[in-house]
């Protein structure tokens, strides 16, 4: 209303003004040309509503605000009206829309010419901006939703993470906290569920809401309840690219879930899945065992969204057509059409048995499954054949007494092709013995195909199946003929189904895009052809890796586009360590200390054996690199393989770290699947995940953040391993391998990570997974003896992955930032984590050591302190006495930085495995407070590396890899004489000294 001294606007939020498309104003200000207008788009952001008074061009720009709003709606400050006011906004969250959470008001700065915003939160009556000054508006709408309606984003990373801001200056968004935790799969599926719950930062519940989704920071259209949410779940599927197929909100108060189904692959468009189908998805007293329904709910959007059909080889499913029925509008329009037949045996007058044929019409294979005599779901899993498959054509499959399916053909143009039997729970394997034997020839087997059939059927507990015979043979003599002849076919036919497999993925390698999976259904069609024409091989369609989608955006991330039949395979990096932003190309421990450097030091190794180290883009300068402690086989740089004993060759190579699929670089590109593993299901605050490629593995090297690892003893190259287990150490995004699970040709395998990139067999651990007791309690022992612990920011409300006590440079390059540089900066390690890799003796005698701390200043002429012309030891003690050397004992792992991180060094003497023995070196004489020497080369000794800059001695407590005692130095490094000043502190030219606290070892950063 107006005061009839000027344009002045008493604002009455009860009026709602503005509300649906109404512009009139009902404030009742006496401003003729005042109007209102109401948004529900903010930044493309839908969960909230906006409603704005401003005036209509034609008449004056700007108005008075009265700082008292009409209908004990609060005072804005206090004295004069506001002047010049371009706007002012009411602000509502859409799940509360009685609820004001904001105020915003634009006035104009006719000096300067331009317009100043300002947002205010309302205390007990007074609206005040200095709780939103220098926010952003919709910075200032997630703080206040937060403060007044419980509510925070959600988003998601990929498929398989979300995440709250961690980066907010959100007062109120920082006091939450997000955890994964695991979720049952739904039954007989390949769907992969990943469940988060969001707590207080002392882990109480808050009742917390989810204002808005985000897709990788971008808004989507989500509809969010307005209801507290106990836990969200994503799911998943390993063909489906980076946006989840569903996305779940479970309701706090127990009235169920709020569901959401992806509608494209830009991670943006949703449609909300309802109806009383959505009430069975889950079952229990506390709605938490998955059921068939959801299973069948997520078939579905695998085919409608990206092509993917999921076969149904239940007994009972005898014709017709089904999967995604709705597909074009039309009931009974199925892609999967159901047929039965029997096999012929010539001159037989009885068909032999019956079968079923699914026939796809178009899209890729993503999944099968049966319903067993219990009414349970049952998947079937194809070794050595990753879903989803391409060009698959049908699939006919053979029961027993009509009951379960026992034996499967896939027909098509696929490497993948051929017979897979039932074998132990879901696994089928792949049979190459009756190879030849294809659909063509069902109608018309001659005797000798169908006595191979039998053998096989029978091996699955068939019965009743009849006979014939050859002239001259009984039916055991044929049978024992035909035993041995399909040994020696199927071994011709695994050469060529391998030939084959590799011909696909080198086509995949090369083939456009990063696609090997049907996308949209816009590639309908692409499986044409006769079934009779399988044998031609690979068409290049069934590579049947993992896809992100069609096409990639220069970040990488997946196109909106679905792949075409001929696009195949999949490939998310090349297998070594790939890096982007200010961390690329550096090493691990340079990214976790020094996120952006812009003049890092590096170290190269040249032709003639000397190391090179640069300063950003200043000088260099070398040193001989000839070692004096023996390499191990597998050093890196050498010819020998680089993890570990075993036969060099041809292998993948397992990411330790990965927590999604990748491409193994040395296998012509086998794609590694990883994927939760739940049985068991991990303690909480730890994770697991398996990496399958679905066939044996042959392992050359394990990695983390692209360093290789050293394994005690020796693991590389494994043999026969079906699958691979890592556990995980879980802070917020963050995750650290501690335990390792394999089972090679020799047995099972528990590795323990022991620090400094090595991994030592576990004495607690030799049953499978399954079958462990005292998981947790290893898991714990792991992170204890690693230093580890998660802790809260305050500041940042982030989970920050931490160790104890002072830093530690030598832990550092151990550890790979799993998400983000950034979010390692604040390890902390407990000194005592890392004594047992020493040799115990050398860590009790070193305990005795003064705490000097002799500095090393840079030449004369020189800014560089890399190189000194003189050394000066200088010491807080007068004297600086060396206990008598002890050498390490024979076979310690010694450890030496490289290309590929810390290795164990072999101190054995010489032998038949090639190592050097080592030299005498006589204790070092005693060293006074200040002594000045030449510089001079020391003979045999590495070049080290100056520690950063700004090292505290007092707290600094590791630099790299050292044996305990300065007598240790001596004889370790080859210091036949001298005293620490004439050949030790030479040595070590360039350095700041950081001699040893009780309890923690030496170590060098080389």
């Amino acid at each position: 209303m107006s005061d009839g001294r000027g344009n002045i606007l008493q604002l009455n939020i009860q009026n709602k003004c503005g509300e649906k498309n109404d512009s009139q104003c009902r404030c009742g200000s006496g401003i003729s040309n005042i109007k209102a207008k109401e948004e529900t788009s903010i930044d493309g952001i839908t969960n909230f509503t906006k409603r704005t008074h401003y005036l209509q061009s034609g008449g004056r720009s700007t108005f008075k605000l009265n700082r008292i709003l009409a209908s004990n709606g609060g005072q804005i400050g206090s004295g004069k009206p506001i002047e010049d006011v371009e706007s002012v906004s009411v602000y509502y969250w859409s799940s509360a829309p009685g609820t004001l959470i904001m105020l915003g008001i634009t006035t104009k700065d006719v000096k300067k010419n331009n317009t100043i915003t300002k947002y205010y939160s309302k205390g007990t009556s007074f609206w005040i901006n200095g709780l939103l000054s220098g926010k952003s508006e919709l910075g200032a709408l997630d703080q206040q939703n937060c403060q007044n309606n419980n509510a925070i984003p959600f988003n998601i990373q990929d498929s398989q993470t979300g995440s709250i801001p961690n980066d907010s200056n959100s007062s109120c968004i920082n006091t939450r906290r997000i955890n994964s935790t695991t979720s049952p799969p739904p039954p007989g599926s390949n769907y992969t569920v990943k469940a988060y719950l969001i707590k207080g930062i002392n882990g109480g519940d808050l009742d917390t809401k989810i204002s808005r989704v985000t897709y990788k920071n971008n808004p989507t259209d989500i509809s969010t309840p307005g209801e507290a949410v106990e836990k969200i779940r994503l799911y998943s599927y390993q063909g489906s690219g980076l946006v989840p197929l569903m996305i779940e909100f479970v309701l706090k108060d127990g009235s169920g879930s709020k569901w959401y189904e992806g509608k494209d692959q830009d991670g943006r468009s949703w449609i909300e899945v309802g109806g009383s189908k959505s009430d069975n998805f889950y079952i229990g007293n506390d709605n938490s065992i998955p059921t068939s329904v959801l299973s069948e709910k997520l078939d579905e959007i695998l085919c409608k969204r990206y092509n993917n059909v999921t076969l149904n080889l239940s007994h009972t499913n005898t014709s017709g057509k089904y999967c995604c029925e709705e597909h074009g509008g039309t009931k009974g329009a199925g892609k999967v059409t159901v047929s039965e037949g029997s096999l012929k045996v010539k001159g037989e007058d009885n068909p032999s048995t019956k079968y079923h044929k699914h026939t796809i019409s178009s899209g890729s294979l993503g999944g099968i499954y049966y319903t067993d005599e219990g009414r349970a779901r049952r998947k079937v899993e194809l070794s050595g054949s990753p879903f989803p498959i391409s060009g698959i054509q049908s699939v006919y499959t053979f029961y027993c007494q009509m009951k379960n399916p026992v034996l499967i053909y896939l027909c098509g143009k696929s490497p993948y092709k051929g017979w897979y039997k039932k074998g132990v729970g879901d696994q089928w394997t792949w049979i190459g013995g009756i190879h030849n034997i294809k659909p063509d020839s069902f109608n018309n087997l001659d005797c000798r195909q169908w006595m191979k059939l039998r053998i096989v059927l029978e091996g699955c507990s068939c019965t009743g199946l009849s006979e014939c015979s050859t002239p001259g043979k009984s039916s055991e003599q044929l049978k024992r003929e035909l035993e041995k002849e399909m040994q020696e076919e199927e071994k011709i036919a695994e050469e060529e189904r391998g030939k084959e497999i590799e011909e696909s993925k080198k086509l995949s390698a090369s083939g456009p895009g990063h696609a090997s999976v049907s996308g949209p259904p816009s590639n309908a069609g692409s499986l044409q052809g006769s079934e009779s024409s399988e044998s031609g091989g690979s068409s290049g369609v069934g590579s049947g890796s993992p896809s992100r989608s069609s096409t990639s955006s220069p970040t990488g991330d997946a196109g909106p586009q679905g792949p075409t039949g001929s696009e195949v395979g999949a490939e998310r990096d090349s297998g070594g360590t790939s890096q982007s932003g200010d961390g690329a190309g550096k090493t691990v421990s340079e990214q976790i200390q020094n996120p952006v450097s812009p003049s890092p030091k590096t170290q190269q190794h040249d032709s003639s054996g000397q190391v090179t180290t640069t300063q950003g883009g200043g000088g260099s300068h070398s040193a001989s690199n000839k070692p004096i402690l023996s390499s191990p086989k597998g050093s890196p740089g050498l010819s020998t393989p680089a993890v570990g004993p075993g036969r060099a060759g041809v292998g993948v190579t397992i990411k330790l770290d990965s927590r999604d699929y990748y491409k193994s670089d040395l296998t012509g590109g086998d794609t590694i699947n990883v994927i939760p593993y739940t049985d068991p299901p991990s303690p909480d605050g730890y994770d697991a995940h398996e990496h399958v490629i679905g066939k044996n593995l042959k392992i050359n090297k394990f990695t983390i953040g692209g360093k290789k690892q050293i394994f005690l003893p020796g693991v590389t190259s494994a043999q026969d391993l079906k699958k691979v287990v890592v556990y995980f150490f879980i802070c917020g995004n963050s995750g650290i391998p501690l335990l390792l699970y394999f089972k090679d040709k020799d047995g099972r395998k528990w590795y323990e990570n022991k620090g400094y990139g090595i991994w030592q067999i576990s004495g607690q651990l030799s049953k499978s997974p399954s079958r462990s007791k005292g998981l947790e309690i290893i898991l714990k022992s792991i992170t204890k003896s690693l230093g580890l612990y998660c802790k809260g920011n305050k500041k940042t409300g982030a989970n920050i992955l931490q160790r104890r006590v002072g830093h530690s440079q030598h832990i550092k390059s151990t550890i790979p930032p799993p998400i983000s540089p950034k979010q390692l900066q604040n390890f902390v390690q407990d000194p005592q984590a890392y004594n047992g890799i020493l040799d115990p003796q050398l860590q009790e005698t070193s305990g005795s050591s003064p705490q000097a701390t002799p500095t090393l200043p840079p030449p004369a002429g020189s800014s560089d302190p890399a190189t000194p012309a003189s050394t000066t030891v200088s010491a807080k003690d007068p004297a600086v006495t060396s206990p008598p050397a002890s050498p390490p004992p024979e076979g310690s792992p010694v450890s030496q930085q490289s290309e590929a991180g810390s290795v164990p060094v072999d101190t054995s003497k010489d032998g038949e495995d090639g190592s050097t023995e080592e030299p005498e070196s006589p204790p070092l004489t005693e060293v006074s407070a200040s002594t000045t020497t030449p510089a001079e080369a020391p003979k045999a000794a590495s070049a080290p590396i100056p520690p950063p800059e700004g090292d505290n001695p007092e707290t600094a407590r590791f630099l790299g890899f050292i044996p305990a005692t300065a007598a240790g130095i001596g004889s370790a490094f080859g210091v036949s004489s001298g005293t620490l000043a004439g050949s030790a502190a030479t040595f070590f030219g360039g350095w700041k000294l950081y001699n040893r606290y009780k309890g923690d070892p030496w170590v060098r950063q080389i």
